[in-house]
């Protein structure tokens, strides 16, 4: 059993499954189950309280389950926040497991049902898209989880496309104008010319106006 460093800084578990939403990673009910998260901005070490299951509750009919997937996920979940150092706002995207080196899994004891576990991700390694993980979960003296250099690849696809903010762009607009005319500012012809346009012996000249859109 790995023992987490002391950590210093607390957060909700409602602070961070907003900080998931907003990189595209929506939670049901059942998986948002981590809560006083722990951490250390200087590190990348992360602690939780993680629900022991062994069964969702939410169907009738489930398969019965060692550790219930929610259990796990909710381990991964604090790997995500080891990654950026328990600092919620500096998330950009989020992460998926690609591998593991190795997965144990063991029957929780009778009675760890009724107390929470407790959850421990370290961040060994991060790279530009790609981190290492080590992950545990713990009922009292039990280690009921144990995730063994734990690979990850960041996933942005999921992140809400932000809507494009237009802006006013100038454009050019062109016009005719007699030979001989001021070109400085808007230029325009008399209305004889606009029904009759350019005369044969007028020297045609394009001049270009800047207008704002």
């Amino acid at each position: 059993m790995k023992v987490a460093p002391p950590l210093r800084q607390k957060a909700t578990g409602r602070q961070w499954y907003k900080a998931f939403q907003g990189v595209g990673f929506n939670y049901g009910s059942s998986f948002q189950g981590i809560d006083c998260i722990m951490s250390d901005p200087t590190t990348m070490d992360a602690t939780a309280n993680v629900p022991i299951r062994t069964e969702s509750g939410t169907m009738k009919g489930e398969s019965r389950y060692v550790l219930h997937p929610s259990s796990i996920d909710n381990c991964l979940q604090l790997a995500l926040i080891s990654i950026y150092s328990g600092v919620a706002r500096n998330m950009t995207s989020g992460y998926v497991p690609v591998k593991a080196r190795e997965i144990t899994i063991r029957i929780p004891k009778t009675g760890s049902l009724e107390v929470p576990g407790k959850a421990y991700a370290r961040t060994t390694g991060k790279g530009v898209r790609s981190a290492a993980c080590f992950v545990q979960l713990t009922a009292g003296n039990q280690v009921l989880l144990d995730i063994d250099d734990l690979r990850v690849i960041s996933y942005d696809a999921a992140v809400p496309q932000k809507p494009d903010v237009t802006t006013d762009q100038p454009c050019w607009q062109s016009c005719w104008v007699r030979e001989g005319s001021s070109t400085e500012g808007q230029l325009e012809m008399d209305e004889e010319s606009q029904r009759q346009g350019p005369g044969v012996s007028d020297l045609l000249v394009v001049s270009l106006n800047q207008v704002v859109a």
